[in-house]
């Protein structure tokens, strides 16, 4: 019976000195800062080099994870703001005029403060408590992220017995790589029951991160990729390149705008096909290249391809001629040949002015191959440089529906069998066996 209640005596005394490392926790965020305050923060950035800049920010925080901070100075950062709500980011920049999802790695300084570092919440609202453990002077608490949009993946933390505020923390990614190290420094009285560090000092060991970039696909113009913001990505991105300091690798990125397919190095008008299911998929690069005013393509771009293959989207097989390769005649015959082609499609950037001679080789192209003339226009009814008009014609010519500036969007009903009939009449059926000779 005494030894049962030994062990039992055991227990309860071991347990009764196990550190609480999530109450710890909870006590470091409310000794750094209360739940809801206002501040004024200087943050200065000192390179290796000895050059430094200084950033002053005005910062308002709510409820342990909304924050806002007005930069202040320097004049160039002057009036821009950065919001947080929970894991949600956004920059807003006065010559923008426009809110910019942001993410937490990100640096909208361009420095070593990244945005969680600007707008740092409660630290028990981003990370769960793995471990803790006694030292002589401190608790020494292990953080785990509780998502992956936080900043970093874990967190070392010493927190000093008395004050119960943190001394040192360490910063790991995912991989385990040391990022940076906090240390806190010059423990004040702010008055309101408030004594916290006054200065956080932030040591990156040397440890640049290398950035990769990889399969960057961009803006499309569709209404998909707006509700994503991948235009305000991209500028973002576009800004963080110019900024970073250390070694970034290219590995394959890639942006394309309104058809136009950009390579870093090269400049490729480029159709695509896109679907939910399989994504972002390059068809063929534009080939001929006007060189005048409105369209300086030739000195813009590099030449594409040559071939004009035949293509498939689900039942639908086409062809593509992107905008002045309309004009390109010889690939009707082409297509003839090579049989089963339901469908021209032409992307294309032309004037309203011109759009009568652009239907008429739009009708050429249908009546030639059998096959249905699709083309969509770019819009720009003010400018008056494109907002030529969209068609949809049929095998024989018929307009079957044309966009307007009134009408800028149209659908119709096609008989993809109509084009197999169509194949074998007039003026097909002519040039069939004898297909025109092309000087090679």
């Amino acid at each position: 019976m005494k030894r049962w209640l030994w062990l039992v005596l055991s227990l309860v005394s071991a347990s009764a000195f196990a550190i609480d490392g999530a109450e710890i926790l909870r006590k470091v965020d409310r000794n750094l800062e209360p739940e809801s305050y206002e501040a004024y923060r200087k943050l200065i950035d000192i390179q290796p080099d000895g050059s430094r800049k200084e950033y002053v920010l005005y910062t308002l925080k709510k409820d342990g994870d909304k924050v806002v901070a007005l930069f202040l100075s320097p004049a160039s950062d002057k009036g821009r703001a950065t919001l947080r709500l929970a894991e949600n980011m956004w920059l807003y920049m006065p010559d923008v005029g426009r809110p910019i999802r942001i993410t937490s790695l990100q640096s909208v300084t361009g420095s070593v403060f990244n945005n969680a570092d600007i707008l740092r919440i409660d630290y028990g609202e981003e990370y769960t408590v793995e471990g803790a453990e006694e030292q002589k002077e401190a608790h020494l608490l292990t953080l785990k992220a509780k998502t992956e949009d936080v900043a970093y993946d874990r967190l070392k933390m010493w927190v000093d017995k008395r004050s119960l505020l943190p001394v040192t923390i360490e910063a790991y990614a995912a991989s385990g790589l040391l990022i940076k190290t906090l240390r806190f420094k010059d423990v004040k009285d702010f008055g309101g029951g408030i004594r916290r560090p006054a200065t956080i000092e932030t040591d990156y060991h040397g440890n640049r991160p290398l950035v990769v970039l990889a399969n960057l696909s961009g803006f499309d113009g569709s209404p998909e990729s707006m509700r994503r913001w991948q235009l305000e990505y991209g500028a973002e991105i576009g800004r963080a390149v110019t900024n970073f300091r250390g070694p970034i690798v290219f590995v394959v990125v890639s942006r394309y705008h309104g058809g136009a397919f950009v390579v870093f190095s090269q400049r490729l008008n480029e159709g695509f096909l896109w679907s939910a299911q399989t994504g972002y998929a390059p068809l063929r690069r534009k080939f001929h290249l006007p060189d005048e005013p409105g369209g300086w393509e030739a000195q813009w771009f590099e030449r594409g391809d040559a071939a004009f293959p035949r293509f498939n989207a689900g039942p639908l097989a086409f062809g593509l001629n992107i905008c002045t390769e309309l004009w390109a005649l010889d690939t009707y015959a082409h297509y003839a040949a090579l049989g089963g082609l339901q469908a021209i499609l032409s992307p294309r950037a032309t004037a309203a002015a011109t759009t009568d001679k652009w239907l008429a080789v739009g009708t050429v192209a249908a009546v030639r191959t059998g096959a249905y003339s699709l083309s969509s226009n770019r819009a720009d009814h003010a400018a008056g440089t494109y907002g030529g008009a969209g068609w949809v014609i049929s095998p024989d010519g018929a307009l079957l529906a044309r966009t307007t500036a009134e009408q800028p969007f149209c659908t119709v009903d096609i008989d993809l069998n109509a084009t197999t009939t169509a194949h074998g009449t007039y003026p097909r059926y002519v040039f069939a066996h004898h297909p025109p000779r092309t000087t090679p």
